[in-house]
């Protein structure tokens, strides 16, 4: 496989998704993941991301990702959202996954993915109960101060908090540089701010070509999802632009985001927006814990996914759709890492507990994110700061 011609293809690729996803264009994708795949296939590599990738792009893959990615192809005029159809495309693509990484000498998809991400499901499993258990006085207060429920989840999220004072992301950007002296990270960066296109998104599109969007910054909630992708993109400029290290593994690659936009938050927020983020994230941690737990049964119990989707919420939320399962978290387009943004946010308070013992300041915040972090990208494993 020729890297350099890969790279190009995969860009591309990415520019297409970005269009389709942000600029409302209609790109065939599937050309794309078939020229994707022709390259990975002349690849006798066997490097996760190679391998993980000639499963994404294979034909058979590609048809039914691109088909779930598009939600409007399974309603009806009758009822909306035809749950019973989606479902089985979901457990079809589960299901081929699996044959393809059985290809690869692996039991399963699952398998592969811890394999590749060196953990044992039994510790993530473990990490995640202990933070549902830990943050759930403060979960349940919430729950009941604002009613939320799994349903009403994103709704409700929108509304805690006050409008935030950061409010333009152009002068969050800048602040942001103010503060931790990172230089023009945004040199580079185009900003896509909408309420037409999907609340958050950051993707390399080329080198020295990084694209951000947003929905207007009028919640903390919409404020925390900026903060996040903007963490991606100062993330992506720290990364080799000619090389293959640039595709990250999704452990890796949410992990550090986590971590770099809790830096964000201590470094440009107020106080009070400080503690609202943090209600929202203690939710979050709770909904993407249960995506995340679900997601590794789903993969053995595949008979019944409602009730055991349904088991699993039910101990943490109110729930009052079980059938909300086939819209839950990334489990089509990014299967198996729902988990690495509780374990980011774990990450995360873990170095701040380091910096705090180090007597890190505030104003220090910025060296320090460059030299352990940033600075360190591509050879830092993300599962010794766990």
């Amino acid at each position: 496989m020729n890297e350099k011609t890969f790279i190009k293809d995969y860009h591309t690729y990415q520019k297409h998704l970005w269009e389709n996803l942000i600029d409302g264009a209609s790109h065939d994708l599937k050309k794309d993941d078939a020229i994707l795949y022709n390259h990975l296939s002349q690849s006798k590599k066997k490097k996760p991301f190679i391998m993980q990738s000639r499963i994404e792009h294979h034909p058979d893959v590609s048809i039914l990702l691109r088909k779930l990615e598009a939600f409007e192809r399974y309603d009806t005029p009758a009822q909306g959202l035809d749950h019973a159809r989606m479902s089985q495309d979901i457990l079809k693509l589960m299901k081929k996954r699996d044959q393809l990484a059985k290809l690869h000498n692996f039991e399963s998809y699952k398998a592969m993915h811890m394999d590749f991400d060196d953990v044992k499901e039994i510790n993530i499993k473990t990490m995640l109960a202990v933070l549902i258990k830990k943050e759930e006085k403060k979960r349940q207060k919430l729950i009941r101060k604002y009613r939320i429920t799994y349903d009403n989840f994103f709704k409700k999220l929108k509304m805690i908090g006050p409008r935030p004072k950061h409010d333009d992301a152009t002068l969050i950007i800048d602040k942001v540089k103010r503060k931790l002296q990172l230089g023009s990270f945004d040199k580079h960066l185009k900003l896509s701010i909408s309420k037409d296109h999907i609340s958050g998104y950051c993707q390399k599109v080329g080198k020295n070509d990084i694209r951000l969007a947003s929905h207007p910054i009028v919640s903390m909630a919409q404020l925390k999802t900026f903060l996040h992708e903007l963490s991606h993109a100062i993330i992506k400029v720290y990364q080799d632009d000619d090389t293959m290290t640039q595709f990250m593994r999704p452990q890796k690659f949410e992990i550090l985001a986590c971590v770099v936009e809790q830096i964000l938050i201590d470094s440009v927020c107020t106080v009070t927006e400080r503690r609202h983020l943090n209600n929202i994230q203690v939710l979050e941690n709770a909904r993407l814990s249960i995506s995340a737990l679900f997601e590794f049964d789903l993969h053995d119990k595949r008979a019944e996914p409602e009730k055991l989707f349904e088991s699993l919420v039910r101990d943490v939320f109110p729930l009052d759709d079980p059938k909300l399962w086939v819209v839950d978290s990334f489990r089509t387009t990014d299967a198996l890492c729902a988990q690495y943004y509780p374990l980011g946010h774990v990450a995360a308070l873990n170095l701040r507990s380091i910096r705090k013992l180090e007597k890190i300041k505030r104003k220090q915040l910025g060296s320090w994110l460059e030299t352990n972090i940033l600075g360190r990208i591509n050879e830092i494993d993300p599962a010794t700061l766990l």
